[in-house]
């Protein structure tokens, strides 16, 4: 188990923390809580397959790019314009994404999540819901107004059929591509 504090502070000091606009700590075996301070250039942020009760980002206001995949926790994010978020295979049971307005691809399969509300933004592209079957409750999804987006995944929960804000139904059991013409289902 990596001392994730240790690590920060040596290849990482608080001094040159703004000038790096990637940062990859994903496979590193780090345990406990993630405080990511002080990288106001941050554009993409990698910390897949690590352990952590928490994570925290602050003063990471240009960070668009966010990949935690199989790294436990919850997540807390203050002013963050993520276009693009993935928290794939954890077991988050609640998701807070209210503060996402620029959000277009949302990738949280395989959580524990029971409801997923997703009104704060109307840039979806692809939203991937599917296989919430670690506690197999996702029955409630709150779309914004001009939902379209180009594939919307809810396979494996509870949902049954969907009705999109622009009355369009399909069958959540399948995965569903929009396209300018009407949706192609693919089986």
């Amino acid at each position: 188990m990596a001392n994730l504090t240790l690590y920060m502070d040596k290849n990482y000091p608080v001094s040159n923390r703004s000038s790096v606009t990637n940062l990859d700590l994903s496979s590193k075996n780090f345990v406990g809580n993630l405080t990511i301070s002080g990288f106001v250039n941050l554009q993409k942020l990698k910390y897949s397959f690590n352990n952590f009760d928490a994570i925290s980002l602050r003063d990471c206001g240009n960070l668009e790019d966010g990949s935690f995949v199989n790294s436990w926790g919850s997540y807390e994010c203050y002013m963050i314009k993520f276009i693009k978020l993935n928290l794939s295979n954890n077991q988050i049971s609640e998701l807070n994404l209210d503060g996402s307005s620029n959000l277009a691809y949302l990738d949280c399969h395989d959580n524990s999540l029971s409801a997923l509300n997703l009104s704060k933004s109307v840039k979806y592209v692809k939203v991937n819901c599917s296989n919430n079957s670690n506690n197999p409750t996702l029955s409630k999804i709150t779309l914004p107004d001009s939902f379209v987006p180009v594939l919307f995944d809810c396979r494996n929960t509870t949902l049954s059929q969907m009705t999109f804000p622009n009355s369009s139904a399909f069958d959540c059991q399948k995965i569903l591509f929009f396209h300018k013409t009407p949706p192609l289902a693919i089986i």
